[in-house]
């Protein structure tokens, strides 16, 4: 097994000598684990040396961001304490710092108030102690879904992009614009974006007046039109 690469506080300098895994769809799990303690949990590295899984270790939030944008097809397992508030916080940092790759939780027993702070967080999982040769299956198999999921949507991300761009929508217009196209209510809209059911309203107003549309159902057969023949 190969320890691609132990970064800490201040071994950020030396980055631009690590060395990092071209992308792969197979082969060995790639994990990005991120510990604030030195010690961290002896067991995943060694079902990863076991597996001959490739592992990165990060002690802070700037070496997370700094690897998982140059490594591919890989997961970020955290290991920090969720139920202080600064764990809770570094869940949030560590989905911000690592957007690119599914993220996982340790956490001690089947706490249920553990569970809920690491998934508001933005953890897609937690994962129970010990950690063993089955948890690294878990995360391989995670991972295998997330990435095949994020392919099958590429093509429907970059149509909803490109189609944007033709009707100079903005960021969040776009994003109404997908959920109106979804089925979604003003209501349930606001909920998913965290707004005022008047601002989803006026975003909405807009987007329909950018496209020419009379209602939602128009608005997506313009969608379907302008995807079979752009």
């Amino acid at each position: 097994m190969s320890f691609r690469g132990r970064l800490f506080p201040g071994d950020k300098k030396n980055l631009v000598d690590l060395e990092i895994a071209e992308p792969a769809d197979s082969g060995p799990l790639r994990l990005l684990y991120f510990r604030t303690s030195a010690e961290g949990d002896s067991a995943v590295e060694a079902a990863c040396r076991e597996a001959g899984s490739l592992l990165w270790i990060c002690s802070d939030l700037e070496c997370v961001q700094l690897v998982s944008r140059r490594i591919e097809m890989a997961c970020c397992l955290i290991d920090v304490d969720i139920s202080a508030a600064a764990g809770n916080s570094m869940i949030s940092q560590a989905r911000s710092a690592a957007m690119n790759i599914p993220m996982v939780a340790l956490i001690t027993g089947s706490s249920i108030a553990e569970t809920t702070l690491a998934v508001k967080g933005g953890a897609d999982m937690v994962l129970e102690r010990p950690f063993s040769p089955e948890s690294l299956q878990v995360l391989e198999e995670l991972t295998r879904t997330y990435f095949d999921q994020a392919k099958r949507q590429m093509p429907e991300q970059e149509f909803s992009v490109r189609l944007a761009e033709q009707l100079g929508l903005t960021e969040k217009q776009r994003f109404v614009a997908e959920l109106v196209m979804g089925g979604l209510s003003t209501k349930e809209i606001a909920r998913e974006m965290d707004i005022s059911p008047r601002t989803v309203d006026a975003h909405r107003g807009r987007v329909m007046r950018k496209a020419g549309a009379k209602n939602a159902t128009d608005l997506v057969r313009m969608a379907l039109e302008y995807q079979e023949f752009r």
